[in-house]
């Protein structure tokens, strides 16, 4: 334990194995979809929400139904915008194809009758199951990365206190740090309590001390973030302008959470 509220990781199981195989790739997917069709304002997201559904459980030609009709409820500008969210959240391979239907950026030629024969597919065999398959378990490991419990920190730590604290530099000044652990993390929130007067910074920083980025904690810090912590980094927690003397007190801790994130490659 680093202090008093140190550790407080997240190592319940909350039943993770029966959960995860309840919901499919496509269920896990359908939360941040809706979140973010809410965000833009959009018209028609239950039929968006639903085609993008579709598009990764494999009807594509469903899929692309759904996502024109609910397109073309919209100004153009807020479905790329949309569109933009969605690709950048899914699979290289599906977020782009699906943005493409979106914005129109894919032909929307018919198919001739002999083309239509020609591509009428064959009856589902073994590799197009295990295809499909793959696509899903592919979204759903990238998906669920930040709700799964396995994979989040909760700590608490008290930079003047703690056992492992040291000088280093932030913006060219002295500041006790203290070295936490490395990535890949993506750090979502942060915050010291009111009672902390002294100033406190969350950050990342390199092998030789190198600072990537650094953020405020102060109340209210931040919550729902996305910094990114690499493999080659590790996050620090800062108090800048204060030396090793320095004791702090009992309300100047930073509090703050983080999860591993799976790195899929579309290929995969």
């Amino acid at each position: 334990m680093r202090g008093p509220f140190a550790i407080l990781s997240f190592s319940v199981l909350m039943c993770a194995c029966g959960a995860s195989q309840a919901l499919g790739g496509s269920a896990l997917i359908k939360a941040p979809v809706e979140q973010q069709c809410s965000r833009y304002g959009l018209k028609g997201c239950p039929e968006l929400v639903d085609g993008v559904l579709l598009y990764v459980d494999g009807d594509e030609g469903a899929a692309t139904r759904k996502l024109r009709r609910a397109a073309g409820k919209n100004v153009p500008e807020d479905v790329q915008r949309f569109a933009a969210a969605i690709a950048a959240v899914l699979p290289a391979e599906s977020g782009g194809a699906i943005a493409a239907l979106l914005t129109g950026d894919v032909s929307t030629t018919q198919p001739t009758t002999d083309d239509a024969a020609s591509a009428t597919p064959e009856p589902a065999g073994p590799s197009t199951k295990g295809s499909l398959a793959t696509r899903s378990e592919r979204i759903q490991l990238t998906m669920a990365a930040a709700a799964d419990p396995m994979r989040m920190t909760t700590e608490s730590v008290f930079p003047l206190r703690d056992a492992d604290r040291a000088m280093c530099q932030i913006a060219g000044g002295n500041a006790v740090c203290v070295r936490l652990e490395t990535g890949p993390l993506v750090v979502t929130d942060a915050m010291t309590p009111p009672g902390c007067a002294t100033e406190l910074l969350i950050g990342a920083t390199s092998i030789d001390g190198r600072i990537g980025w650094i953020a405020p904690t102060s109340t209210p810090g931040f919550h729902g973030a996305k910094f990114f912590v690499r493999p080659s980094q590790a996050v620090v927690v800062a108090a800048p302008n204060m030396t090793l003397d320095d004791a702090g007190n009992e309300h100047c801790y930073i509090t703050w959470a983080a999860f591993k994130p799976r790195v899929v490659l579309p290929d995969m």
